[in-house]
């Protein structure tokens, strides 16, 4: 069997978001927005289409009132 091309991909973005889930209390509105849309390109880049909708729909929410509840229920 094959192993699957996306799993590094899959790690890594894993990793950004426990990150963000970590940290995301002490951030700031512009930090939360750049860490989503970098999450937001490496799945444009692999082609992983939902999670570009959903990582760019989060970094919209962490500029607006409100982020911090937006961004957990996004990530959830």
């Amino acid at each position: 069997m094959a192993a699957d091309p996306l799993a590094l991909v899959r790690g890594q973005i894993g990793q950004r978001i426990a990150e963000i889930h970590e940290r995301g209390p002490r951030l700031s509105q512009l930090d939360l927005h750049s860490r989503m849309d970098a999450i937001r390109q490496m799945a444009a880049e692999h082609g992983l289409v939902a999670l570009e909708w959903l990582a760019r729909n989060g970094a919209q929410r962490a500029l607006l009132p409100g982020h911090r509840m937006a961004m957990r229920s996004c990530l959830e």
